[in-house]
């Protein structure tokens, strides 16, 4: 990233503690005018998500419940939280699935 994205919009916001940083992050840098390049051929590989008690521990669905919740409030029109149950059964789907090929 360039330094003047750091120097508009600040750092990653430390007050969703885990999950989210990184979406709250990307949406104000857009919101400030920054192109955002997705590259979909990149992988980033987390080890059963191991800091925060594997795929189906209550301290990482809580806390990315939290987090999903932070990003609404602070982004998302009134239509976009019609998707928070949908979203919590596909997570909680993909858990299991997660879990049975670990």
């Amino acid at each position: 990233m360039k330094r003047a994205v750091i120097e508009k919009i600040g750092m990653l916001d430390e007050s969703y503690y885990i999950y989210g940083e990184d979406a709250d992050w990307c949406v104000r840098a857009s919101r400030a005018g920054f192109k955002l390049i997705y590259l979909p051929s990149a992988m980033i590989y987390h080890k059963l998500s191991v800091s925060s008690g594997g795929h189906l521990s209550w301290f990482k669905n809580w806390n990315k419940l939290k987090s999903q919740l932070r990003l609404l409030s602070r982004y998302a029109k009134f239509y976009h939280w019609l998707t928070i149950p949908f979203f919590m059964v596909i997570n909680i789907i993909q858990s299991f699935i997660k879990s049975k090929h670990s």
